[in-house]
């Protein structure tokens, strides 16, 4: 995967990160896969072990984590199964989630990456489950995302951190950034509320 290593190398994630895919036998990488919904693990002597699940998109940034809702084929999908295991309080599943947005597709080694999120899967679906979303239908398969976009979970005080490249080719954090100029914003909101300004 593309993406993990440039995770690590940036320091975005505090720990060792493990990719399911190449350190697993095939039963037990599709165990995780399929059935958890988990494709690497953090690892930290500290805190413990969170699975993570990742989404890779290629062409433009949209900033949003995308979720399959259904599908035409009408298999369970990653939001019906998230959902399950987060109500039940006793299934294995992805604590994080990753969304990465690169320029070209994953096979293509010119490929770039453009931005990318890693937030708390619980805090994507609590607002998914507030009506803090919305959803689009792919129109090659007829699959439907669940979109929650980044700057909602910033809105909402959901934990994410994101990230741009910007012209210089460096990585940028970005979440920090938009919380600065959300509170401005706010702030500013309300001294003209109050008269002061």
């Amino acid at each position: 995967m593309f993406v993990i290593p440039q995770i690590q190398k940036n320091q975005m994630i505090e720990g060792k990160i493990i990719q399911v895919e190449s350190n697993n036998p095939d039963e037990l990488r599709d165990v995780l896969d399929v059935l958890g919904g988990i494709d690497a693990w953090k690892v930290s002597r500290e805190h413990g072990m969170q699975g993570i699940s990742s989404r890779i998109q290629w062409g433009k940034s949209w900033d949003t984590f995308t979720i399959r809702k259904t599908r035409h084929t009408g298999i369970k999908t990653e939001y019906a199964k998230r959902n399950e295991a987060i109500s039940s309080g006793n299934v294995l599943y992805p604590t994080l989630a990753i969304h990465a947005y690169i320029t070209r597709r994953e096979r293509d080694t010119s490929r770039e990456l453009i931005s990318l999120a890693i937030a708390d899967t619980n805090d994507i679906f609590d607002l998914i489950n507030r009506g803090h979303c919305f959803e689009r239908e792919n129109p090659d398969d007829g699959n439907i995302f669940t979109i929650v976009s980044w700057d909602e979970l910033v809105k909402q005080n959901k934990n994410i951190r994101w990230w741009h490249i910007d012209q210089t080719h460096k990585l940028r954090d970005y979440s920090k950034m938009y919380k600065k100029t959300l509170r401005q914003a706010k702030n500013r909101s309300l001294f003209e509320f109050e008269g002061v300004v």
